[in-house]
């Protein structure tokens, strides 16, 4: 009986070492796959702002209205008006 014992013992620390190999893989290929995901979102965004810049650059200041981040001069400032009081 206690030689049974020492088998299904042995069999357990083998099981758990295989499952432990597979979650820490599974772990790291989840990680890879995250980092991957954020880099491709980085490099997009790189390129997009890449190619806004050189459509900035190609066409005449005047012409480039689409974006207002594109634009060198400052916004302009407009005075608000407030309603005349019931009072007055």
């Amino acid at each position: 009986m206690a030689r049974k014992t020492r088998r299904k013992r042995g069999f357990v620390l083998i099981t758990m070492a295989i499952a432990a190999v597979a979650i820490f893989g599974a772990i790291g290929m989840a990680l890879d796959v995250g980092r991957a995901f954020v880099a491709k979102n980085e490099t997009q965004a790189f390129c997009d702002t890449a190619s806004l810049a050189a459509y900035a650059m190609s066409v005449p200041r005047k012409t480039v209205t689409a974006c207002p981040l594109m634009s060198t001069r400052p916004p302009s400032r407009r005075t608000r008006t407030t309603p005349p009081r019931a009072d007055a």
